[in-house]
């Protein structure tokens, strides 16, 4: 169950992300201050989204990688066919389409590199036993 609801979310985050780009994308997308900002924003909002999605289903350390990978994913490749269709479907001006292009990628290597820095990791080299010397 919570590997389908990792996914749901995702899609949910994309389908709210794709929402929010269509009402106001023109004006943050378009360069400058404003779209400095929301690459900015886009650090704690995305850290905070996964840890309440971890907190929320109590993932396990060892299972917030796959869970971070589930979550991303799915807007992953639903962004590759949005970036075909963006311009007509939102009605934006050529500049906008790649920076938001850029933030997309952005946001989901956020989401990728806080999934894998929540997951355990073993820094401490393997100590040999009295039977492997």
């Amino acid at each position: 169950m919570p590997s389908t609801l990792a996914v749901l979310y995702g899609l949910f985050l994309w389908a709210a992300a794709t929402l929010g780009a269509w009402l106001v994308g023109a004006a943050l997308f378009s360069g400058g201050l404003a779209s400095l900002i929301i690459f900015a924003l886009a650090v704690p909002t995305v850290w905070a989204l996964l840890r309440g999605f971890w907190r929320l289903t109590i993932t396990l350390p060892e299972d917030r990688l796959r869970t971070g990978l589930l979550i991303a994913l799915p807007g992953l490749f639903a962004n590759v066919g949005l970036l075909l269709v963006a311009p007509t479907m939102f009605g934006w001006s050529p500049p906008v389409t790649p920076i938001f292009a850029s933030w997309l990628l952005w946001v989901y290597g956020l989401a990728l590199v806080f999934s894998i820095r929540a997951a355990p990791h073993q820094d401490e080299p393997i100590k040999p036993t009295s039977q492997n010397s």
